[in-house]
């Protein structure tokens, strides 16, 4: 199994998981959903989304330049933050965390630049 094919199983297990805890449905539908088309805050120079990618669940390909941090702008402001989030990157190396979630944004924090890696992600309202 590749690092990559890892870390794309544990996001699955994660969205899994915030599926099974109470949610009705990741992406779209339901009172849980986050659907919306989210933007991209500092993230490296010339970072993109996958297309397909939600508020909810989607892939980020992080710009160039050194990049530890990466925000992701929700395509709304809900009313309450989100109760369920999880990450992975595409390398080994830059583990790190979610660094600041509020109803309008995450931000991942990575512990080395991550330029041009891929952060796939999933939250859960």
């Amino acid at each position: 199994m590749t690092w990559r094919d890892f870390c794309v199983l544990v996001v699955l297990i994660g969205w899994l998981v915030v599926g099974i805890v109470g949610a009705q449905e990741i992406g779209g539908g339901g009172n849980n959903a986050m659907a919306g088309t989210p933007t991209l805050g500092a993230c490296g120079t010339s970072p993109s989304l996958m297309a397909g990618s939600s508020d909810g669940f989607g892939t980020i390909t992080v710009g160039t330049g050194v990049t530890t941090a990466c925000t992701l702008n929700f395509s709304k402001t809900y009313s309450t933050v989100p109760r369920s989030c999880t990450f992975s990157t595409s390398s080994v190396a830059a583990i790190g965390g979610i660094t600041a979630l509020s109803t309008s944004a995450i931000t991942f924090g990575l512990s080395l630049s991550l330029a041009s890696g891929t952060i796939w992600y999933a939250c859960q309202l």
